[in-house]
């Protein structure tokens, strides 16, 4: 081959590459080349075969010819500008179908549970079975409370035997030679189961010593701290009775001393001539633990069950007063309002309150 590079009819010089290229050109004659027209390629149409291209169920990506073979493929077999003679390098194996008949079953894996969540589960269930559970027993506790207490429709409420009388009198006991600190917590002793029993009536007593003998009132007043005026008690016999009524819860003393003046005149002239001094001779019988003060008000005057009554208020707070009344030929003394009416009241219902002498007739001989 001569080195010499050859030059075109321009008169450029030439490569050698060129230069055989524009000799192995020139050596192929147009006989000899092979002209391929679309008539043929139509006539052969009906007669093309595909590949058959099928995707298999791989997860692996590197299984899977790429596409841009595929199209390349196609295009050698029908492309009327490439020769005849060119071999394929890759051929692709058919895949068969995928069956119709399988499908993919995706199934999740259940997520495993962490010792976290259990414990929470767990706190859970607990937290339920305890609301559960006192829900139930707060429910079985009100059931049996309110079918115990239900009191059968034909069941007879037979109310708590009342170890005191109140339509008649009771014994209250001191001793002969008592002082007024003795007897004042004697006296203090009956207040109290009279305050237990609550009744709604003045409970009446009978004052009488270790032997049941009665207490006449003279030597009652004289232990209990009270100076009545001459002119007062020389119009009262020694008969009395004591009463303790609840108002309101608040204990309060009364008091029915039998007369001597039938008539009533004398002792409420009496009365009347040492009404400023009342309060204060009586103060031993109210049972507050404050002093009890007199003001200069004047006593009034009211109207209950028959009977005039005087009454001077002396605590609004704890509704003490000292209201008195000459009723049935007794001196009636309360230490408030409520308390004289419901003396009144007792004294009209039960009739002629006993007297001492009266008593001691009932009194067995076993008990003098």
């Amino acid at each position: 081959m001569n080195s010499n590079p050859q030059k075109n009819y321009n008169g450029e010089g030439l490569s050698s590459v060129d230069a055989e290229l524009s000799f192995s050109q020139k050596d192929q004659q147009p006989e000899s080349i092979t002209i391929h027209t679309m008539k043929n390629d139509l006539k052969n149409a009906g007669n093309l075969q595909y590949p058959s291209i099928s995707i298999k169920n791989d997860s692996s990506e590197s299984a899977k010819p790429p596409l841009s073979s595929i199209a390349s493929d196609a295009q050698q077999r029908t492309s009327p500008f490439l020769s005849k003679n060119i071999k394929r390098e890759e051929k692709i194996a058919p895949v068969a179908p995928p069956d119709n008949n399988t499908s993919e079953k995706i199934v999740a894996s259940p997520t495993p549970h962490t010792p976290s969540s259990w414990g929470k589960l767990v706190l859970i269930t607990c937290v339920i079975f305890l609301l559960f559970a006192a829900g139930a027993g707060g429910y079985y506790f009100w059931m049996n409370k309110k079918s115990a207490t239900k009191v059968p429709e034909n069941a007879v409420v037979v109310p708590p035997k009342s170890t005191l009388a109140l339509d008649k009198p009771n014994y209250l006991n001191i001793s002969a030679d008592v002082n007024q600190k003795d007897l004042t917590s004697a006296v203090d002793k009956y207040i109290k189961e009279v305050e237990d029993e609550k009744p709604n009536t003045p409970v009446e007593f009978m004052v009488v010593d270790d032997q049941n003998n009665p207490i006449a009132f003279k030597d009652f007043i004289l232990k209990y701290g009270i100076s009545l005026p001459a002119d007062i008690a020389d119009k009262l016999k020694d008969s009395f009775s004591l009463f303790i009524y609840l108002e309101e819860n608040q204990p309060h003393i009364g008091l029915a001393i039998d007369s001597n003046d039938l008539i009533g005149t004398d002792l409420k002239e009496a009365l009347a001539k040492n009404e400023p001094d009342m309060i204060k001779v009586v103060e031993p019988i109210y049972l507050s633990n404050l002093p009890i003060a007199s003001s200069a008000d004047p006593f009034n005057t009211s109207y209950y069950g028959g009977a005039e009554i005087r009454f001077k208020n002396i605590e609004s707070t704890n509704g003490l007063s000292l209201d008195y009344t000459i009723f049935r030929d007794k001196l009636t003394i309360g230490t408030s309002k409520m308390t004289l009416r419901s003396v009144i009241d007792y004294l009209t219902s039960n009739g002629k309150v006993k007297g001492v002498e009266d008593v001691i007739e009932n009194i067995p001989e076993e008990d003098l």
